[in-house]
């Protein structure tokens, strides 16, 4: 996890340091960057190690509810890619071929129907996306004082509520 909402990070730097260094444990590392915690740079970076990183849409962005994905790095996508294994025949009821890389083997087996209202979300997620990450650093994080001190306001202005320090 990169940046929980309380700024923790876990495992450390050394621990992950220590982890890339083991050369006879077949492992993977995925790493948490949902919910705006990471810029596209960390991400990269992140990738260009071999890890997964898994994102979300919806929170901080008009994706669908509880919406995810995972964003493989290119060694993982081929080593999907070369495998031949199916999917367990429970995931079949719950996507489409559509929701999945095309050229995976697993995803054959999947329904040819599409989700309209996912594909739609989604869509206006990366769009909002594409323009959040476009506003220079110094107007999002301007904007997200300003909206702090708004709430911050809001609840110093209202007698039936009172802040609370969350430690």
């Amino acid at each position: 996890m990169d940046h929980s909402k309380l700024g923790y990070q876990s495992p450390s730097v050394k621990m992950m340091q220590e982890i890339d260094e083991l050369k006879e444990v077949s492992l993977q590392v995925i790493i948490d960057a949902a919910q705006l915690r990471l810029d596209p740079t960390d991400i990269q970076n992140y990738l260009n190690k071999g890890y997964i990183v898994s994102i979300t849409g919806s929170k901080y962005f008009t994706g669908p509810p509880y919406s995810g994905a995972l964003i493989f790095p290119e060694c993982v996508s081929q080593q999907i890619t070369d495998a031949k294994k199916k999917l367990p025949k429970g995931l079949t009821q719950y996507f489409n071929h559509s929701d999945w890389p095309v050229n995976w083997f697993c995803s054959k087996e999947l329904s040819d129907g599409f989700n309209y209202g996912s594909y739609m979300r989604w869509n206006a997620a990366i769009v909002e996306m594409e323009r959040y990450y476009k506003t220079p650093i110094l107007y999002r994080n301007m904007g997200i004082e300003m909206f702090c001190n708004f709430v911050e306001d809001s609840i110093k202005e209202a007698a039936f509520l009172e802040p609370r320090l969350w430690l």
